[in-house]
């Protein structure tokens, strides 16, 4: 009779976790697990983009630089971005432009000079620099994207498309689930895509 009054309140839980007996060593080694392979974590796309792919590599660099500064923070975990190696044409001119400004005729004449003579001293001759003398002397002009696209190894076409004149690189940001509306809400301000 008892059940007949009772048969509504009966439910079921869902979370078969709770159901199951758990050691505490095995919960310490799953908590050790997840925190080494970012089980726990969340992962975000950020999207830069444009007209042009020197457009939508200028967002990615700037990402780029946004996500390096919040990865030695500690506000995100790690992330993925060709950001920081595929550069726009603008900042390759930036970096031409700091590299000549730095290896003036002085110092280069300087170095040279320095590593012939310290050269001698331990059986060297003058022409074993030869290719890195030369190197400073280079007049360097910048690369174009299809440049970038000859070396496989960068695996480009996972973060860059194009369709009908319009480019997308992807970012991808692994972030603590607790710090994700935090983020999302700062890197919103940006005006980058999620």
């Amino acid at each position: 009779m008892v059940s007949i009054f009772t048969f509504k309140n009966v439910t079921f839980n869902n979370n078969l976790a709770e159901l199951n007996y758990v050691p505490d060593e095995i919960k310490l080694a799953e908590s050790k697990l997840e925190k080494a392979t970012n089980l726990t974590s969340k992962s975000i796309y950020l999207t830069s983009y444009g007209n042009s792919i020197n457009e939508a590599l200028e967002q990615a660099g700037t990402i780029y630089k946004d996500l390096s500064e919040r990865k030695e923070k500690n506000e995100i975990l790690t992330f993925s971005s060709i950001g920081g190696l595929v550069l726009s044409e603008k900042e390759q001119k930036q970096k031409i432009e700091k590299w000549k400004t730095f290896w003036t005729e002085e110092k280069i004449e300087f170095l040279q000079n320095s590593l012939i003579k310290n050269g001698k001293l331990v059986g060297f001759k003058e022409e074993t620099h030869g290719q890195f003398y030369n190197l400073l002397k280079k007049d360097f002009s910048t690369i174009q994207f299809q440049d970038y696209e000859q070396v496989k190894a960068l695996f480009l076409k996972e973060f860059v498309s194009q369709k009908d004149g319009f480019y997308t690189i992807s970012s991808l940001v692994k972030i603590n689930l607790n710090q994700r509306d935090k983020f999302i809400d700062t890197i919103s301000k940006m005006k980058i895509w999620l």
